[in-house]
C-alpha cells in the first residue's frame, strides 16, 4: 500500500504478507486424493451431513451403479439404496442417525443400479471435513454381489443337507465323525449329533470289520456303493444302502469322506419275500413236475419191460414144448437167456426208481471185459425172437472189436433199446441193420433203419425225456427209450448222433472210447 502525508506526498510504503503455505498444501493434497479416489478399485461418494446429498462420485462408483460421469452429484444418497423391506429413503436416514452418534457405520446393503436391477454391497461410511464442502459422510463401497451368490447357494445347500430325507455324514480320514445332519440322526435312533459327533463311523454297523473293509475301499478306490447291515442305538437293524466316496481340495488332495445312507430294510424284506414265494412256487411247479414224472414212468414200465418180458416168455414156452428136444446147450442158452432177461428186468426198475428221483447218474457204473460182438448177436436174436419176426434183421462186424471193457448192463439197454425202436418205426418186412465197427480209438454201434424218419424240427428234442415227435404218436411209447439210451451212452463218456429225414428212416451212431482187454 502507498502511504501520503497531508500534504499529499509519498512518504512510505507498507507491505502485507500473509502466510497461505497450508492452504496451498492442503489443495495440492486434495487435488492428489481427487486423482487417487478416481482410479481406485472401490466406489467412493462423499455425501453432505445436513442433507444427505452427494457431492461426489468416483468413477468406479459411478460405473458399479450405472450412472454417467458426474450424474449422481445433488442426487440423495437414497437413490442407491433398494427398496427392499423397507423404504430407501428410511434405510438412509437409519444410517445417517447411526453415523450421528458414533461417527462411523460399516455393513452390507443391498442396492439398485440405474437401470433397476439390484446387487449387494459391502460399505465403510465415516465423517470428514472436507475443505469444499465442508462436514460430509464418505463412504467407500465394494460389490459383494459374487460372494453373496456363492453365501445363498451354499446355504442352499446347507439347508438341502439339513432338511433332506437321505441320511448324510461326514467323517474324517481317520473315520471319525465331523458331520451329521438329522436325517442320519432319526435314522440311527440317535438323541441328537452330539451322539454321534466324534466317534467312529465302525460303531455304527452290524459287522464293524466289513464296515472297516469298506472304510479301507473307499479310502483306496475313491468311492463304495453297497449294501451294509446298521446298528441302531436301540440295538435294532436296519438294510442300509450306502453310497460314499472322498471329498478333495481345490489341489486334488483327500480332505474327507463323506457318505449318504438309504433305509432300504423293508425293501430288502419285500425282495426276500419275494423270492421266498418264487422259491416255494418253484418247488410247488418241482413236485407237480415230479407227479407227472411218477405217472409217466410208471405208464413206461409197460414199454421198458415188454421187451425182456416177451423175451423171456418166448425162452419159457420152447423150454415147455421142446425140452425133451433141446440138447443141454441150447436148454443152457435158453436159461441163460432167461436170466439175463430178468437181470435186465431189475435194472429196468432200478433205473426207473432213479430217474424219476432226477438221478439216474447215480447208477454203479461196471465195466468189464465183455466180447462186444457176441453180445451185439445175443441182443439182436433177442429182439427177432420178440418184436422182430416180421423183419429183416441183420448184423455186419468188424473183425478188429474183439473184448473190450463196457458195462453189459448199460450196453444191453443202448442195443434193446434201439432195436425196438427201430422195429416199432419201421413197416413189416424192412431191413433193419446192426453194424459194429471200429474208427481209430472209438467203437461205433451204429443201427439203420428205413422207417417213418424223424422230423428235422424233433431231432434236437428226441433225447429228452418223454418226449415223443409229433409223427409217432399213434405209436405206443412213453419217450423214455432215448433219453436211457444217451444216459447209457454217456455213461461210457460216448457220444451219440442221429441223421433222418421223414419216410426215409433214421441212422442212430454210438460211439464209445475203446479200451480193450486183451
Amino acid at each position: 500500500a502507498i502511504l501520503e502525508d497531508a500534504e499529499y506526498v509519498l512518504s512510505r510504503m507498507v507491505g502485507v504478507h500473509m502466510d497461505i503455505t497450508d492452504r496451498k498444501t492442503a489443495e495440492t493434497e486434495l487435488r492428489f486424493h481427487s486423482e487417487i479416489l478416481r482410479n481406485i478399485a472401490e466406489g467412493i461418494h462423499l455425501t453432505r451431513v445436513q442433507d444427505g446429498i452427494m457431492v461426489y462420485t468416483n468413477p468406479t462408483l459411478e460405473r458399479m451403479f450405472g450412472y454417467a460421469a458426474g450424474e449422481l452429484l445433488g442426487k440423495h444418497v437414497s437413490v442407491l439404496n433398494a427398496p427392499t423391506v423397507q423404504d430407501p429413503m428410511t434405510i438412509a436416514n437409519q444410517i445417517m442417525n447411526g453415523l450421528s452418534e458414533t461417527g462411523m457405520w460399516e455393513g452390507e446393503v443391498q442396492n439398485i443400479r440405474k437401470d433397476g436391477t439390484m446387487f449387494w454391497s459391502r460399505g465403510a461410511i465415516s465423517q470428514y471435513e472436507h475443505a469444499q464442502f465442508g462436514q460430509v459422510w464418505i463412504t467407500v463401497q465394494q460389490d459383494i454381489t459374487e460372494r453373496k451368490l456363492a453365501e445363498a447357494a451354499l446355504h442352499i445347500k446347507d439347508s438341502a443337507i439339513q432338511t433332506t430325507i437321505t441320511a448324510i455324514a461326514i467323517a474324517d480320514l481317520d473315520g471319525h465323525l465331523t458331520y451329521v445332519n438329522p436325517a442320519f440322526v432319526k435314522m440311527w435312533k440317535l438323541a441328537g449329533e452330539a451322539e454321534a459327533l466324534g466317534r467312529s463311523v465302525l460303531d455304527f454297523w452290524e459287522e464293524p470289520q466289513a464296515a472297516q473293509s469298506v472304510t479301507q475301499s473307499i479310502q483306496d478306490a475313491g468311492s463304495y456303493h453297497g449294501q451294509m447291515i446298521a446298528r441302531a442305538a436301540d440295538g435294532s437293524n436296519l438294510q442300509v444302502d450306502l453310497a460314499a466316496s472322498v471329498v478333495y481340495d481345490p489341489d486334488g488332495r483327500p480332505i474327507c469322506m463323506m457318505g449318504s445312507f438309504h433305509d432300504v430294510t423293508q425293501r430288502y424284506q419285500a425282495e426276500q419275500l419275494q423270492l421266498e414265494q418264487e422259491r416255494l412256487k418253484a418247488n410247488l411247479r418241482k413236485e407237480k413236475e415230479f407227479n407227472r414224472l411218477v405217472q409217466k414212468a410208471v405208464s413206461a414200465l409197460s414199454h421198458d419191460v415188454r421187451t425182456p418180458l416177451t423175451v423171456i416168455s418166448n425162452a419159457k414156452d420152447l423150454l415147455d414144448r421142446y425140452y425133451d428136444r433141446m440138447d443141454e446147450e441150447k436148454r443152457r442158452e435158453k436159461l441163460d437167456s432167461i436170466g439175463k432177461q430178468l437181470h435186465f428186468v431189475v435194472q429196468i426198475l432200478n433205473d426207473m426208481s432213479l430217474t424219476v428221483k432226477g438221478t439216474l447218474d447215480q447208477r454203479p457204473f461196471e465195466p468189464a471185459p465183455i466180447h462186444l460182438a457176441t453180445l451185439c448177436k445175443v441182443s439182436l436174436d433177442e429182439v427177432r425172437e420178440s418184436v422182430g419176426a416180421n423183419h429183416h434183421l441183420t448184423f455186419v462186424a468188424d473183425d478188429t472189436i474183439q473184448v473190450v471193457y463196457i458195462d453189459e448192463t448199460l450196453i444191453s439197454r443202448i442195443l434193446l433199446n434201439l432195436l425196438s425202436n427201430a422195429i416199432k418205426f419201421s413197416p413189416e418186412q424192412s431191413e433193419i441193420c446192426l453194424e459194429l465197427s471200429r474208427s481209430g480209438k472209438w467203437i461205433v454201434i451204429r443201427v439203420r433203419d428205413e422207417g417213418i424218419g424223424i422230423s428235422e424240427t424233433a431231432l434236437p428234442l428226441i433225447f429228452e425225456p418223454f418226449y415223443r415227435a409229433e409223427e409217432v404218436q399213434k405209436i405206443g411209447g412213453t419217450g423214455l427209450g432215448l433219453n436211457i439210451v444217451k444216459e447209457c451212452v454217456e455213461r461210457h463218456n460216448g457220444r451219440i448222433h442221429v441223421a433222418s429225414q421223414i419216410g426215409k428212416g433214421a441212422v442212430f451212431t454210438v460211439e464209445l472210447p475203446l479200451i480193450e482187454a486183451y
